[in-house]
């Protein structure tokens, strides 16, 4: 092998080892670094995600407690009133949240009627919206023994406190085509002096809740979803997926994990999953406690590993090719130092065979004594060992960190030199890459921080609006160093929505601070209406001012947050700062206002809950004070009662005295026959069964041949008038004529009811009358 080959390949062999070395080195520390620490972020965001979830189930158990202390507050009432106060409770939680689906309350039928002896036996009230409308519906249920399987029953035991229930599909309507909601229920028990009376609760549907899975992915191509307690899946980004058990359409789970289990026990876990449709993925489970609830569920966020570890791979393809291009330009430069060291002599070659161990010394430099092609090669022998001297110290700098070494290159051919200034450049860059990385890394700690403490914040003050929305715009304008704030709650004033200042942090105006303004006023106003953020960063001199100990100055930048729920805004925030509002911060800003206004949003209906409470106290007092009145007028219409029906007594006997005399027949205000008392029925071949619910018109003459005269009779009638006439009736042999009077009884209002007709037979009268004028027209 000879000495040209040998050289090739010991500073090859040795510079690929130290390159590949320092950087593998380097790589596969960052890339652990990178990998752990977006697992880290990952499992921080499911149990933020968790959080909302958990606020806006444990806004809904809040509300049952409510509810259910509203009930037993009003048990003290008589039966009546109470059945008509329930009602009325629930239809008015059911109408202030537009969540539940139904709101209901069920009842020991041993509690509320007293005549039922049995332990077991209740009767349910539901309370939904069809069209608009609020309806109840009610039902007794197990009248024949308790069911002992159901959630009733082992709260009538004391077995369950509270519950959140495991999803469950349910039709609101009594057809097949109905519409079928994923929902749960959260109950009550409804403890009244130590003994079970029954139980309250709502009906939540879960849509609301697929929403804030689709809407939180801070990572691409990453997806949430939530798992009830018993492993239903209760939110998806596949919709087709909610309502299945986690078990059967996610079956590789439970290679890893007792998914059940640890969902069950209220576990934080996560785990890779390998060899999936869609690679590798990081599963993370956040718990979801609600309450003193004992069935906790579970939020869910699954991301691609192929995202997590982009960046290691990034920085792995970048050192690669670093080592790449810098032993290209290594071993060019190797192949030219060759070419110099043909000829060697013994000392070259000594001296060569030290440089070759990496001995770099400027000791082993050859004197100068020729100027041939010798002096030539020594004095390059030379050179090169004060440009190895100049690389080791340039090179030993720059691994001791100290990227501001200047390295002089022998010539403009330096080619590795180039490659170390380059190598110095790259080092450089990914240095400053690093600054950034963790740069940005400390604004999402500093946000999921903030949003922490906020939603800690909102969980301890969210009984007084006044003084949530001090300690919210005090920790606001705080965390971001800013130096004023005001927060602003949407009211209404003579149905007319304004904007009123709830909290001040460090307000010092020069001009006159409104406490109201309308919607669409100034900027606050503007805010309301366009429900977006404003960010300015030039205010107009005087527009505030802000004091210290080293006098007045006037502040350049306000930011100004609706606070928006739903679609609905609850409030302001107006901040102003010396600094400049930072794209984070401005972010964080935006991501807690919605937390806040879900909060505020809350609470209103929680103080609205506590009004109707005590308004149906005031009620329940101003209907017992009634009930003596109630109970009086009762005894008076008794008595009033008792008169009547003598008053009735004595009109039968009247006419039963005139039914001797003549024919009775009563009518409806329509024609229609009631009753009928006539003597000759017999006579004419009919009966009472067959002429009672007839009307007049078909046998009355007049009906067909004067049809207006017949209408105009009945309609006097109806106004009240009495009317009379001659009745003829002729069958077979058989003729009779009635002198007929119809006469309108009117009720105690004044109005008539109903027609009785008194009919006088005249029959011999007409005949003889008719007799006596035929004699006449003979004598003539």
């Amino acid at each position: 092998m000879n000495i040209r080959t040998k050289i090739l390949i010991f500073i090859l062999a040795s510079s690929i080892l130290i390159f590949a070395l320092a950087i593998g080195i380097i790589t596969i520390n960052n890339r652990q670094y990178s990998i752990s620490n977006s697992k880290k972020i990952v499992d921080l965001y499911s149990t933020q995600s968790s959080y909302i979830v958990k606020s806006i189930l444990e806004a809904d158990l809040h509300t049952v407690k409510t509810l259910k202390n509203t009930m037993e507050s009003n048990h003290i009432l008589s039966s009546p009133k109470k059945t008509d106060i329930y009602r009325q409770i629930l239809q008015n939680v059911l109408i202030d949240n537009h969540q539940f689906l139904s709101v209901m309350m069920s009842w020991e039928l041993s509690m509320v009627d007293k005549e039922w002896q049995y332990p077991y036996g209740r009767i349910s009230t539901s309370t939904l919206l069809e069209n608009g409308k609020v309806i109840f519906y009610d039902k007794q249920e197990d009248i024949e023994d308790d069911n002992l399987t159901s959630i009733y029953y082992k709260m009538k035991t004391g077995e369950l406190k509270e519950i959140l229930k495991d999803p469950y599909f349910y039709t609101y309507s009594e057809k097949d085509t109905g519409t079928s909601f994923l929902e749960t229920r959260i109950a009550e028990p409804i403890i009244i002096n130590g003994n079970f009376y029954g139980i309250v609760g709502v009906d939540i549907s879960l849509k609301r809740f697929q929403s804030i899975i689709e809407q939180n992915k801070p990572f691409s191509n990453s997806h949430l979803f939530i798992v009830s307690n018993n492993g239903t899946i209760v939110a998806h980004k596949d919709k087709q997926l909610q309502g299945e058990k986690i078990t059967k359409v996610l079956p590789e789970y439970s290679n890893y994990y007792d998914i059940i289990d640890n969902i069950q026990s209220g576990n934080s876990f996560s785990f890779t999953l390998e060899n999936t449709e869609s690679g590798n993925e990081y599963i993370s489970f956040s718990p979801l406690k609600i309450g003193q609830i004992k069935t906790p569920w579970a939020m869910v966020y699954v991301v691609p590993m192929d995202i997590i570890t982009r960046e290691a791979l990034q920085n792995l393809k970048i050192s690669i090719f670093i080592f790449i291009i810098g032993m290209f330009f290594l071993t060019v430069i190797i192949l030219l130092m060759i070419q110099f060291i043909i000829k060697p002599i013994t000392k070259t070659t000594n001296i060569l065979k030290e440089l070759e161990k990496g001995n770099i010394n400027a000791k082993y430099k050859l004197s100068i004594k020729r100027k041939d092609e010798m002096g030539k090669m020594t004095l390059s022998v030379n050179n090169l060992i004060d440009a190895l001297n100049n690389t080791a110290i340039f090179a030993k700098k720059i691994g001791q960190g100290d990227l501001t070494a200047e390295y002089k290159m022998l010539s403009n051919s330096d080619i590795l030199g180039t490659a170390l200034i380059d190598m110095k450049k790259n080092l450089i860059k990914a240095k400053e890459q690093e600054g950034i990385r963790q740069t940005e890394n400390t604004k999402l700690s500093w946000s999921q921080t903030g949003l922490t403490e906020v939603n800690e914040l909102l969980r301890l003050e969210n009984e007084d609006l006044d003084k949530l929305s001090y300690a919210i715009i005090k920790y606001i304008v705080k965390y971001l160093n800013a130096n004023q704030g005001g927060f602003y709650i949407i009211t209404m004033e003579d149905k007319k929505q304004m904007i009123e200042l709830s909290a001040a942090f460090a307000y010092d105006r020069k001009k006159l601070l409104e406490a109201k303004v309308e919607v669409g006023e100034g900027l606050i106003g503007r805010c309301v209406r366009e429900k977006n953020i404003i960010h300015i960063s030039n205010l107009p001199e005087g527009y505030l001012y802000i004091t210290s100990g080293l006098g007045e100055k006037s502040p350049s930048n306000l930011l100004i947050t609706p606070l928006i729920f739903e679609g609905s805004v609850y409030g302001i925030m107006e901040i102003a700062s010396l600094h400049k509002f930072e794209d984070y911060q401005i972010d964080f800003i935006r991501r807690v206002s919605d937390r806040i206004a879900s909060t505020i949003s809350n609470l209103k209906k929680t103080l609205r809950t506590a009004e109707l409470l005590k308004e149906s106290q005031e009620q329940a007092e101003i209907l017992q004070s009634k009930e003596k009145e109630i109970e009086n007028r009762m005894n008076a219409l008794k008595n009033a009662q008792k008169e009547v029906e003598l008053s009735e007594l004595e009109t039968a006997g009247l006419l039963d005295a005139i039914s001797h005399t003549a024919s009775i027949v009563q009518y409806d205000m329509n024609g229609n026959i009631i009753n009928i008392n006539d003597k000759k029925l017999a006579l004419l071949g009919l009966s009472d069964e067959v002429l009672v619910g007839r009307n007049q018109s078909e046998f009355a003459i007049e009906a067909k041949e004067n049809p207006q005269w017949y209408k105009q009779f009945w309609d006097d009638l109806r106004a009240g008038k009495n009317r009379k006439r001659i009745f003829r009736f002729e069958k077979d042999d058989i003729k009779i004529i009635y002198d007929e009077t119809y006469i309108p009884i009117k009720d105690a209002h004044g109005k008539s009811y109903k027609v009785i007709n008194f009919s006088i037979d005249i029959t011999e009268n007409m005949e003889l009358k008719d007799e006596i004028i035929r004699l006449k027209s003979n004598k003539k």
